[in-house]
Order: C-alpha cells, then structure tokens, then sequence
C-alpha cells in the first residue's frame, strides 16, 4: 500500500515484492554483521514478515559451537494507530471525504481518526511495549536487539522521548 499511498494502520496487508527486496537490501547494510540475539516485531503481517527476513540475513555468532540465529518475538503493543474509517484510503481520498478533520489530525487537535484510536491510547500501548521491551533486554544482559515496527510507533515514540516528528524520517 505504500507504493499507492494508502494507509494501513492495522489493516494488514503481506509484505509486497518491493518490501521484501528493500529489507533484503537493508539487512545486507546492517552495522557489525546484524549480529542481533533477538527480533521484536509488531504481530502485522508485513512487519513478522519483515522481521524474519532480517532475522534469516542474520550473519550467526558462535556461541559454544553453535550458530545461532535471533529468536523473533512479536509484540502486538508495537501495532501502528489503527486509523478506522481511513484505512486503505489515500492521502486524496482522505482530504476529500473529510477535508477539516485530517487537518486538524495533522496537526494533533483531532484525538483520532474517525473510528480510529485515540493518539493518547495508542501512545500508552506504544510506551507499554517499549517498556515491556527494555525489561527484557534488562533481565537477559542486554542483549542486541533490532525492533520491527512502524512509522506511526516511531513518531510515538520520539514525541513522548520529545523529540518531535522532526527528528523523524519519512517512514511511507
């Protein structure tokens, strides 16, 4: 839906060609080989799908003799905003069924889209995963961990670390 410009949210559509090529290609430039000892991903299809391309690109440590591949753990905290009536819909589509209400959730004075979640809900399951997430890599030595998920978590993320989306790269 990327390349159509449609909006996902939690619709979940698979992993196009086009993904699948651009992770294989992300993986190849992963610092350090991508020794990574663990995968957390959002439960969506497209980012699971992701998530195991990167972990089967892993380049395997040794560890007693052994290869050993990243565990891959999904999270349905790290889902990105269900955007309700505008799921599928293009940017256009969407500024002409509800012209005032995208501006206004552009710009954060509209809480959600229409049958969508709330930015304030979504914004405390993001930091419920991202803390549930830190708990872990505490409790088993830090391991390196590469998380998969989605643009929407990530704008979350930097506006609650207060960062703003600025600090965001497009993530279409």
């Amino acid at each position: 839906w990327n390349g159509t410009g449609g909006w996902q949210g939690q619709a979940d559509p698979r992993l196009s060609p086009v993904g699948e090529s651009l992770t294989t290609d992300a993986a190849a430039r992963i610092p350090d080989g991508g020794r990574f000892e663990l995968v957390v991903t959002s439960d969506l299809t497209r980012a699971r799908r992701t998530a195991d391309l990167l972990a089967a690109a892993h380049r395997p440590s040794h560890h007693g003799g052994h290869r050993h591949r990243p565990r891959v753990l999904v999270e349905p905290g790290l889902r990105e905003l269900h955007v309700g009536q505008w799921s599928g819909l293009t940017r256009a589509e969407i500024e002409r069924r509800w012209p005032a209400e995208l501006k206004l959730f552009d710009s954060g004075q509209l809480p959600a889209a229409p049958g969508g979640e709330t930015r304030v809900d979504f914004d405390v399951r993001v930091r419920a995963a991202a803390d549930l997430i830190a708990g872990l890599i505490r409790r088993h030595g830090s391991p390196r961990t590469l998380i998969v998920t989605h643009g929407g978590v990530i704008r979350s993320l930097a506006r609650q670390a207060g960062l703003g989306e600025r600090h965001v790269p497009n993530l279409a």
